[in-house]
């Protein structure tokens, strides 16, 4: 069985961030914090208020309250190591190591845009809602299970998706240590 597959459903994460216990990363939590262009979420470098303000909204606590323990939390995050620290933190809990992998397969039709303009969290919603989740239950599920659960739902439903398993990826990288055979 897929290792991926197994590690989102059966490893559960505990996070504690800034003095906050995280509630799993949902995609709730990626669309608010894309939603306000959070550092995280684009890719840059974090502030330490900047890390503070992801640990609030994972642990769904107001974020426009600054509290003293906060402050603290900033200060300390002035320290490089304290903040590596928290970013890798941050990575473990967005456990996209857990997503699947699926096997990039070439346009037919030529073309066209993917998901006709949907955003790709608003279809593993969609693909939740209508395989019988509530939208509170789609929005809340630990990111990794909602991918996993919509790709299957997905493929149940018609779809051609191709996922490449972790026994998939142990193979090629033996096959690529062996090479390919001298041609005679």
């Amino acid at each position: 069985m897929d290792k991926r597959f197994l590690k989102a459903f059966l490893t559960p994460r505990a996070t504690r961030l800034c003095g906050y216990d995280l509630y799993p990363w949902c995609l709730k939590h990626r669309l608010w914090l894309t939603a306000l262009d959070h550092p995280i979420m684009t890719g840059k470098d974090c502030t330490g208020a900047e890390i503070v303000f992801f640990a609030k909204v994972c642990a769904e606590r107001p974020a426009s309250k600054v509290t003293l323990r906060d402050k603290w939390e900033t200060a300390k995050l002035r320290q490089p190591a304290n903040v590596n620290a928290a970013m890798d933190a941050i990575r473990r809990h967005v456990r996209l190591d857990c997503w699947p992998k699926f096997w990039e397969r070439k346009e037919e039709d030529g073309g066209g845009g993917r998901n006709n303009g949907i955003p790709w969290a608003l279809s593993v919603i969609t693909n939740l809602t209508r395989n019988g989740h509530t939208l509170e239950e789609a929005l809340h599920l630990p990111e990794a299970q909602a991918i996993w659960l919509s790709a299957s739902a997905s493929v149940m439903n018609g779809a051609r998706l191709d996922v490449l398993t972790t026994d998939d990826e142990e193979l090629l990288d033996e096959l690529a240590r062996v090479g390919t055979p001298p041609t005679q």
